[in-house]
């Protein structure tokens, strides 16, 4: 038996071109005293004035489109990062670490129990594309001096990191933060908070842990206390009243993983019929250290029809007020499962 629960052109050249025939000589013009030089040739050098002119105007541009696509000075992002912590603002968070923690990350910093308080950045110290960010935060209670790495990609700083945190549980093989789960010992993505931790499924098991992730720390281990809770006799309780039920709708054999033994042999040399009838359920009583499970005190009748040993068709009766059922629990995955032997 087992039971389960359950991202332009040039200008023209001034100079006229040459013909044929010679053109009356002209006189030459004054030079001006300014210059000393003709009005003509000073009108030849506005061309290249203006070119000169145009290209400081595209370089100004460029140098204008340059500022406005760089992304914030590390300063400024790490102080985002820890306004973002404080606030608990998930969204904020996502694009800062440029998404590196992952949706996991970010579900279960939206639902921790506790953020930063009293973040204080201290200083950035700059190499290159990485940078050390130096800050001082409280959480839990508990104010500490912190390191977090940055890094530079495509231009724009990111706070890639978050904690890695491994929980182990006494009893149970999956835990839960808020409503994201996830199995014991798997390293999860945490990023700076108070997360606490529960064991699963909750209607059978009791216990709760609490991390506190500080920002730059690499990896974290945390023990979940787990024991069988108050209600989880009678969660067993109703399913296995559920699996009795199924043996009673046995109809032409004795069920097998339901406890029912009749010595029916005795007086039938072949069974045709079975009709249970249970007039009380058997009571269980858990045994969390040795995994096992206990159902007794149960009452069952039982008509088996069939051939008697002279041949000839009848039913007999049997009865018992000492019916019962025992087995092993496991959990697996976020499940109970009960098997009855």
């Amino acid at each position: 038996m087992t039971s389960s629960w359950d991202l332009g052109d040039e200008p023209d050249d001034p100079r006229p071109g040459r013909t044929q025939t010679k053109a009356p000589k002209q006189p030459r013009a004054a030079k001006t005293p300014a210059t000393g030089r003709s009005p003509r040739r000073r009108g030849r050098r506005m061309p290249w004035i203006l070119g000169a002119v145009a290209i400081v105007v595209i370089a100004g541009g460029l140098g204008a489109w340059w500022l406005a696509t760089r992304g914030p000075d590390p300063e400024t992002v790490a102080e985002e990062y820890l306004a973002a912590l404080q606030a608990g603002d998930a969204d904020a968070l996502r694009d800062l670490t440029g998404a590196a923690a992952g949706d996991d990350a970010l579900e279960s910093f939206a639902q921790a129990s506790e953020y930063v308080s009293d973040a204080e950045l201290g200083s950035v110290e700059v190499e290159g594309d990485r940078a050390q960010v130096h800050a001082t935060v409280t959480l839990a209670g508990e104010s500490r001096d912190v390191t977090v790495p940055m890094e530079r990609s495509d231009g724009e700083w990111i706070l890639p990191s978050h904690t890695t945190v491994t929980v182990t549980s006494t009893m149970g093989t999956v835990a839960a933060i808020g409503e994201r789960t996830f199995a014991e010992n798997s390293p999860q993505p945490l990023l700076p908070a108070v997360y606490e931790v529960v064991p699963q499924p909750s209607e059978i098991l009791t216990g709760a842990a609490t991390v506190a992730v500080f920002p730059g720390e690499e990896r974290a281990e945390v023990t979940l206390e787990a024991s069988l809770a108050d209600g989880a006799r009678e969660v067993v309780q109703q399913r296995l009243d559920e699996h009795v039920a199924s043996c009673a709708e046995a109809t032409d054999a004795v069920p097998e993983a339901c406890g029912i033994v009749v010595p029916w042999a005795s007086d039938l040399r072949e069974l045709r019929e079975t009709a249970f009838t249970v007039e009380r359920t058997p009571l269980v009583e858990l045994d969390a250290d040795a995994g096992t499970f206990a159902a007794t005190g149960g009452a069952l009748v039982a008509r088996m029809t069939g051939v008697a040993h002279d041949g000839s068709e009848q039913t007999f009766t049997y009865r018992t007020d000492e019916w019962s059922l025992r087995g092993t629990m496991e959990f697996r995955d976020a499940q109970l499962v009960l098997s009855v032997f």
